[in-house]
């Protein structure tokens, strides 16, 4: 996903330094990019960039600064009328809410007891990222779990902080209706994670620079449920 717009720069040059062709031809460039976006006012920065770049109609899909959502960018230049290309909104794919943490006191494990099925890879249109990823203290995880999409929630939960770690619990909330699976992408702001902290798990981490995660959670495989987990990535020590 890094790799956003580096191939368009290097078209847009070739475009310039073909001086040699004849002047009336026309050249146009007309090319798709889907990522992840963060809006800023009229500007989108993809995911694991700190780049941003002027799109001309993110009004149009009723987007504010701060929403983050999958979309496929239309990148356009015609070389004999157009002085700079034109950078569109293409396909709103879907928007991303970032859910908060909770305390672990106040998720009711009875309501919040769908079981999980598994991870998949996140599907753009020209390639796929891996199922869990954190960048700028959002952690990100593709996973289904046995309920409908209308109507489901859920809960991350500090579980404990230990060996360098944080454990966090993922919970589900959802109607199922038998073994249908619903595969989301779910984020969850860790930027206030030491919140959840106990003095003691604090002074335990309080010398290092980072801190790994790992995610627990409810999977059912063959009708029966076990608590499973996994390492969800590196985040900076939240305390210091």
């Amino acid at each position: 996903m890094k790799r956003v717009f580096d191939a368009v720069l290097v078209m847009t040059a070739t475009l310039f330094l073909a001086s040699c062709e004849p002047a009336e031809q026309e050249y146009t460039v007309e090319q798709f990019y889907s990522s992840i976006y963060t809006v800023n006012k009229s500007t989108l920065s993809p995911e694991f960039s700190d780049s941003a770049v002027m799109v001309s109609n993110i009004a149009d899909y009723g987007l504010q600064t701060g929403d983050r959502a999958h979309m496929i960018l239309r990148y356009y230049f015609d070389y004999a009328t157009m002085k700079k290309p034109q950078v569109t909104v293409h396909q709103l794919v879907e928007v991303i809410p970032t859910l908060s943490l909770s305390s672990k006191e106040s998720v009711d494990t009875v309501r919040y007891s769908t079981p999980f099925n598994k991870l998949h890879q996140y599907e753009f249109h020209d390639r796929y990222a891996q199922p869990i990823w954190i960048w700028k203290n959002r952690l990100n995880m593709n996973i289904s779990y046995f309920g409908l999409r209308d109507g489901a929630d859920f809960a991350m939960s500090v579980r404990d902080v230990k060996d360098g770690c944080v454990e966090l619990d993922l919970r589900a909330d959802a109607n199922r209706v038998g073994n249908a699976t619903t595969t989301r992408l779910l984020t969850f702001d860790l930027s206030n994670v030491a919140d959840f902290f106990t003095e003691d798990q604090k002074n335990s981490v309080a010398d290092m620079d980072s801190l790994k995660t790992r995610i627990f959670f409810d999977r059912e495989e063959d009708g029966s449920i076990k608590k499973v987990n996994i390492v969800g990535g590196n985040i900076a020590n939240p305390i210091k």
